[in-house]
């Protein structure tokens, strides 16, 4: 969920709900990608030196398109 500043990323795992809340203008997408081998591997929320794995359920194309996604959503316009 995004709202003025704030990414709030929630994991409904078998553990249990978690939260996390991030400040977009810190926030970035980082998707692991092996350019040698053409392999997409996972997909992060990095903020302030620590990731958060996210979307390790879904495949490679959908990682992919969800990073996407996620970057042109968090980007705010320079005014």
């Amino acid at each position: 969920m995004i709202e003025g500043d704030e990414v709030t990323w929630i994991s409904a795992a078998a553990k249990g709900e978690r939260k996390r809340r991030f400040n977009r203008r810190w926030l970035k997408i980082h998707l692991e990608w092996d350019a040698a081998r053409d392999l997409v591997g996972r997909l992060y929320l990095v903020s302030h030196g620590k990731r958060t794995e996210i979307a390790a359920f879904l495949g490679a194309d959908e990682r992919k398109a969800l990073a996407e996604v996620l970057k042109s959503a968090i980007i705010r316009p320079k005014i």
